[in-house]
């Protein structure tokens, strides 16, 4: 199990892209791994045989651990046992003897359509026991909603018997596709037991905490039990930076989001109070020199902080590229384990869902949290006259052990004095 970062403890395989006996190149994608924070591919250091999976699909390793062995077909021999921690893999021959009998016995009528690519459509699982029981996925009946076949499918056709198909709408198959349900565990209410769109509405989902979302729920249980902290609200002025905004976006160059702009001033502020970068170690307040801002990044089912390094030395334009290319490449899964360590500060942003205030929780070793909500126009009296104005309110959350509310307050009004000042954020670059 490789160490990808040098915080990863251990790594759990999602799947093995190759089989036992494959030929494997240089450079070439062995298996995905989970860690704590991402899904990465691993790809081979070498070229040869893959000899032996010693760790299966689902299984959590420690790093460093063996899970399989790449070398030349000969030496499949030399291979040292697999050790007890470890679940030995049954040869295709073995499990073929077992069920030749029975599977060979089994009509394939209602067989798997290939794919546009001349695969057929398969769930890794279900792969995996076709090609050990030395079965063609093409010969066994599908039960899945998109027509993969299921790990119940090759049970089934290897017990000799033929699984029922599901009678469900286009429209609860897409829908269940989309949540994430198992169409066998959905009565359906139309003619014959036909699945309909309803149905799903009547359907517990039970969705599995592990991953990055255990890491995530680990980590704010232990903030909110042991941190004690406060929050502080604060409205911004930035009627001002939107228009500079627009007039620096309508010139040809990069884009930059009012989000760029309150990361710019993040930054500056964090510089001139080391207290806000700081963690706590026993007695101690380490403030590290380096402004590492963490941006947190919303996924499907989870939250992704990678750091912004140095973020107080780039440029806005800088600071736009780099941020864009991290959210980039942690949406995408091409974003390394290293990259989400060694922030000394976090910016949340709800603002694009039209949230205006909210708590953010601090994210442990870290004493401080910046919640950054949405634009909203208010009205209010200058020299007696109604005027309207664009207003964005900033949640700050401290850790009350080592920063102080006055503290907190200068931080803020700081970065909001940056925000109303756009030449502070555009600098020279206006």
């Amino acid at each position: 199990m490789p160490k990808l970062g040098m915080a990863m403890e251990e790594g759990r395989i999602i799947r093995w892209l190759l089989r036992e006996g494959d030929e494997v190149k240089k450079d070439q994608p062995l298996l995905e791994i989970e860690t704590d924070k991402v899904n990465i591919e691993v790809e081979s250091d070498v070229a040869g045989t893959l000899l032996r999976i010693d760790r299966q699909d689902g299984e959590t390793v420690p790093v460093i651990e063996t899970i399989g062995w790449i070398g030349l077909p000969e030496e499949v021999a030399d291979l040292p046992p697999v050790s007890r921690a470890q679940r030995p893999v049954a040869t295709s021959g073995e499990l073929q003897t077992e069920t030749a009998v029975r599977a060979t016995a089994v009509v394939s009528t209602g067989a798997a359509s290939l794919s546009r690519e001349g695969r057929v459509p398969a769930t890794p699982v279900a792969r995996r026991l076709a090609r050990e029981a030395n079965i063609d996925l093409a010969s066994i009946p599908p039960t899945g909603p998109r027509g993969e076949v299921r790990r119940r499918d090759v049970e089934s056709f290897l017990a000799g018997a033929k699984p029922a198909k599901i009678r469900a709408t286009p429209l609860a198959r897409r829908v269940a596709v989309r949540k994430g349900i198992d169409l066998a565990d959905v009565e359906g209410s139309g003619p014959g037991g036909k699945i309909r769109r309803r149905d799903l509405d009547r359907v517990t989902v039970r969705i599995s905490i592990q991953g990055a979302r255990k890491v995530i729920a680990q980590r704010m249980t232990e903030s909110h039990r042991e941190i004690p902290s406060a929050t502080l609200f604060m409205d911004v002025d930035v009627t001002d930076l939107v228009a500079s905004r627009k007039t620096w976006n309508e010139s040809p160059g990069i884009r930059i989001t009012l989000n760029d702009c309150v990361l710019v001033a993040t930054a500056k502020s964090l510089r001139d109070h080391p207290i806000l970068r700081g963690r706590i170690e026993r007695e101690t307040i380490v403030c590290p020199p380096n402004v590492h801002l963490g941006i947190a990044v919303g996924m499907d089912d989870s939250l992704l902080v990678p750091v912004l390094r140095d973020a107080d030395a780039l440029s806005l334009a800088q600071l736009s590229t780099t941020t864009k290319d991290l959210i980039h490449r942690a949406r995408t899964g091409q974003i390394l384990p290293d990259d989400y360590v060694g922030a000394v500060f976090t910016v949340t942003n709800l603002g694009m869902f039209g949230v205006t205030h909210f708590t953010p929780i601090i994210n442990p070793p870290q004493t401080a949290i910046l919640g950054v909500g949405a634009v909203r126009q208010i009205v209010r009296l200058e020299s007696e006259e109604p005027v309207t104005r664009d207003v964005m309110t900033l949640s700050l959350t401290h850790d009350h052990r080592s920063i102080d509310g006055i503290q907190g307050a200068k931080f803020l009004g700081d970065i909001r004095d940056a925000l109303e000042s756009p030449r502070v954020i555009f600098g020279q670059e206006t």
